[in-house]
């Protein structure tokens, strides 16, 4: 199963545009920690929010489906780390769950939001409209000419997806609000004093 992540992190530009600000909070290392960790949990939140959206358009699945194949979930920023993350381990996704449905010449699921005809795959044993599930209604082919073996069908996997697309872009559009998150949590932080 691959591992793939996103990362926001509070340095470069961002950082330096805030060093007078940090500088005026005084040289308490935790108050600049907690700058950053509120700014980065703020903004990763809502990246994360905005991801899950993104893919669930994107590959045409349920936001529970999202969660529950892809192994999606944030890794906050805490006092030890500096970063939001958003992991996904998840493997392919069994075709069955794009609302796939038997026909006299195959399958036709959603895979992506668009219907996709598959040619000479099935999900019920004997005809076409038999009615009787091979296994819990999974779609599979032949992989010979004879009846068996068979082999089960899957559409794309969420790691795979995230990284591309609309999900990509959304993650990128919500990392950019990074730097106005930083200066409201320093005008929060000291009360608006420093802005």
């Amino acid at each position: 199963m691959p591992v793939i992540s996103y990362s926001l992190r509070a340095h470069g530009e961002g950082h330096l545009r805030f060093s007078n600000g940090i500088e005026q909070l005084g040289s308490n290392e935790t108050m600049h920690q907690k700058v950053y960790r509120r700014a980065l949990n703020k903004v990763g939140d809502k990246a994360y929010t905005q991801v899950i959206r993104a893919l669930t358009k994107q590959m045409g699945l349920k936001r529970r489906q999202v969660l529950t194949y892809g192994g999606v979930r944030p890794v906050r920023a805490n006092l030890t780390r500096q970063d939001f993350q958003i992991y996904s381990t998840g493997a392919e996704v069994p075709l069955r769950e794009f609302s796939a449905v038997q026909f006299s010449f195959g399958v036709r699921a959603r895979p992506w939001g668009k219907s996709t005809r598959f040619s000479g795959m099935f999900i019920h044993a004997g005809r076409w409209n038999s009615g009787k599930d091979v296994a819990q209604g999974h779609v599979f082919q032949r992989v010979t000419s004879s009846s068996l073996p068979i082999e089960k069908q899957f559409g794309p996997s969420v790691p795979a997806e995230m990284v591309k697309g609309e999900s990509e872009a959304a993650f990128n559009r919500m990392a950019d609000q990074l730097p106005d998150r930083i200066a409201h949590e320093i005008a929060q932080i000291t009360r608006g004093v420093v802005s």
